[in-house]
């Protein structure tokens, strides 16, 4: 029943992540047409989730498999079939264009490149921990 309850975590945590990811990109990225805000709104997103995350203890695992997964539900699609690459991506071009954002597909793979990133350098700053030779550890954040 313990992993049931933990996949449960999982699930729940990733579909926030992914709410928000989704809807600051809705929001910011193409309603206002502010790409470098999405992306900073992105980071500070991030980083807020892996620090709740630490504040209230969650499970390490647990969030970072969330996040993970909530980069994986992100990632653009492939092209659908019969559909040449080169054309797709000058289609998804000209909606960007067209809602006055320049490069849109760069600027979104940026923001999630963000997102990956950030989500991992926090969960490494919050939950590393340094140990001793005695054997005492404490987290990376308490040993500066």
């Amino acid at each position: 029943m313990n992993i049931v309850w933990i996949i449960v975590k999982i699930a729940i945590q990733t579909a926030i992540l992914s709410f928000l990811f989704r809807q600051t990109y809705r929001w910011v990225f193409v309603f206002w047409r502010k790409p470098v805000a999405w992306l900073c709104m992105v980071t500070r997103v991030t980083v807020f989730a892996m620090a709740l995350a630490f504040e209230l203890s969650w499970n390490p695992s647990a969030i970072s498999s969330a996040a993970i997964f909530a980069v994986i539900l992100n990632w653009p699609l492939p092209a659908p079939r019969g559909i040449p690459k080169l054309a797709a991506n000058e289609m998804l071009d000209s909606i960007y264009d067209e809602l006055g954002i320049v490069r849109g597909r760069l600027k979104y793979r940026l923001g999630l490149l963000s997102f990956a990133f950030f989500s991992g350098a926090t969960y490494i700053l919050l939950f590393a921990e340094s140990c001793t030779h005695e054997g005492q550890c404490v987290h990376l954040v308490q040993g500066f």
